[in-house]
């Protein structure tokens, strides 16, 4: 399966869409706080990682991220 890398219009961050999600690309050094804390409930849990990127579905970040 090949997927397409694009960027968002106003923060330029990395955008891939699959099945109707839009997933958000994050480098190691720019991940959410929220990225795979153990004790809270809203902690980021799912994501996969595609050209040196960690993509987290839009859905499970704040706006604060996507803009």
């Amino acid at each position: 399966m090949s997927l397409t890398i694009k960027t968002t219009k106003i923060s330029k961050l990395p955008l891939i869409r699959s099945n109707r999600k839009r997933y958000i690309g994050f480098t190691v050094s720019s991940l959410p706080k929220n990225f795979a804390e153990v004790a809270k409930d809203s902690a980021v849990r799912e994501w996969f990682n595609y050209n040196g990127l960690t993509f987290i579905s839009a859905s499970l970040l704040s706006l604060t991220h996507i803009k």
